[in-house]
């Protein structure tokens, strides 16, 4: 008798206590685009390229050809810009070859087929070169106010919106 019935207990069910951590907010996730969304929202990438436009502007001077042509193309980056070349940066994060050089990366020969298809080494060396993600004018009076590192719950917006 004791294997066709249950053995009685005098426990009662508890309840599962919900999922720990974003688990509610990935079951929402079906694409690509979503999922990149949901490392780096779109409001932190529009303060990135915000701050790398202001940078540009204000602290750049091309003083030779090859600059002005650095300078030219920094000052046409677009939002799509920014996410191709975070999306490289995730890629080569993922893929453990964060640590190669540039010219390996963009080589034909040994290189990945994802950065040269995604954008030219020439673009992703000026974005490289000049993005922000700070507004850089704002730092050396946000180092003055503080004595030492800042609270986490006291840093910039960007930082914020990855919480």
């Amino acid at each position: 008798r004791w294997y066709t019935e249950p053995p009685p207990t005098n426990r009662t069910p508890t309840q599962q206590p919900p999922p720990s951590g974003p688990t509610s907010v990935c079951r929402e996730v079906t694409t690509i685009l979503d999922a990149f969304n949901l490392v780096l929202p779109e409001s932190l990438r529009q303060e990135i390229l915000d701050f790398t436009l202001n940078h540009v502007r204000d602290h750049y001077r091309a003083d030779s050809a090859s600059r002005q042509h650095l300078k030219q193309t920094a000052e046409n980056i677009t939002m799509l810009d920014i996410n191709a070349y975070l999306g490289i940066l995730l890629h080569l994060s993922v893929t453990g070859a964060c640590n190669r050089s540039i010219e390996d990366l963009w080589s034909r020969r040994i290189g990945d087929d994802f950065c040269r298809c995604t954008m030219s080494k020439k673009e992703f060396v000026a974005i490289n070169t000049f993005i922000r993600f700070d507004d850089r004018a704002a730092r050396h009076l946000r180092n003055e106010q503080r004595n030492g590192p800042v609270p986490f719950e006291e840093q910039d917006m960007p930082v914020k919106l990855l919480i």
